[in-house]
């Protein structure tokens, strides 16, 4: 993968599992491109239908990145979070066309079986490469911040 700027932005979901026995889950995302994870803000009493609107930014190396994951949770208060499925999308698409449109992904339970979908977009701005380099790394690797609906 070519070094640059993955953004991610993170609209929603339709149809998650709910995995609360009363009232609605409160779902959240952790995205991970190599080693780097974010997380997001948690969808408070939303259920399977959560709404996020954040935008995500990794900072990419040169080397073998294929894919991002998304894992949906469910926050709980007096017990562990609760697994709700995951995505695994291929990055080829952005990086041979510099973004993805927002999309609708399949999330897939720990028994392989697909149950609802989270949308979101991508793009990729690579790294000018100029004929020199300082030396020093950008130690701030993501910006967070909310977005309008598309």
């Amino acid at each position: 993968m070519p070094s640059g700027t993955l953004e991610v932005l993170l609209y929603g979901g339709f149809g998650l599992k709910n995995t609360d026995f009363f009232g609605k889950s409160d779902p959240y995302a952790v995205i991970s491109c190599r080693r780097q994870i974010l997380r997001s803000e948690t969808a408070r009493n939303q259920g399977s239908k959560p709404v996020w609107n954040q935008a995500f930014q990794f900072v990419v190396e040169e080397g073998p990145v294929t894919e991002l994951v998304v894992k949906i949770y469910d926050e709980d208060r007096f017990t562990s979070d609760d697994f709700v499925g995951s995505i695994k999308i291929s990055l080829e698409e952005v990086l041979t066309r510099g973004s993805v449109p927002a999309t609708g992904y399949e999330v897939v339970l720990p028994s392989g079986k697909i149950k609802g979908v989270v949308k979101l977009a991508l793009k990729f701005t690579p790294k000018i490469i100029t004929g020199h380099s300082s030396g020093s790394k950008n130690s701030s690797n993501v910006s967070s911040h909310s977005f309008p609906d598309p």
